[in-house]
């Protein structure tokens, strides 16, 4: 994952854990540094995501979805591995900070449009 990932407030925001690593492993998500919880927001959901390698293997949980961002959405997440292999646990983690935009609206912007008359440097000038 990127360090950081900015979404448009209203849009789906798509975090992909990308894992190497087999047997497959366990994928936990974090926000801030609480566990997510997923039964306090119907907007988030997890799905299965590609893996690294081995290739053409779906990994549980890989994928964090957010739809209908809102600002309240801006934090740090936090996608955890872990994998048994060899008689011992293995773990890694990866972060990436979200950031949110406001929505582009075409009706705000024709309203701070109208009566304006731009000022040309070459009108000045004749």
């Amino acid at each position: 994952m990127a360090r950081s990932h900015t979404v448009v407030a209203g849009s789906q925001l798509r975090l992909v854990c990308r894992v190497w690593a087999w047997p497959l492993p366990q994928v936990t998500w974090y926000r801030g540094h609480a566990p997510l919880n997923l039964s306090a927001n119907e907007r988030v959901s997890l799905a299965p995501g590609p893996a690294v390698a081995p290739r053409d293997v779906a990994v549980d949980n890989a994928t964090l979805v957010v739809d209908d961002v809102a600002y309240d959405d801006r934090d740090v997440y936090r996608c955890d591995v872990t994998s048994f292999l060899d008689g011992r646990w293995h773990r890694a983690n990866s972060t990436v900070l979200v950031r949110v935009k406001g929505q582009f609206s075409q009706a705000a912007v024709a309203k701070t449009l109208v009566g304006y008359r731009p000022q040309h440097w070459w009108s000045r000038i004749f």
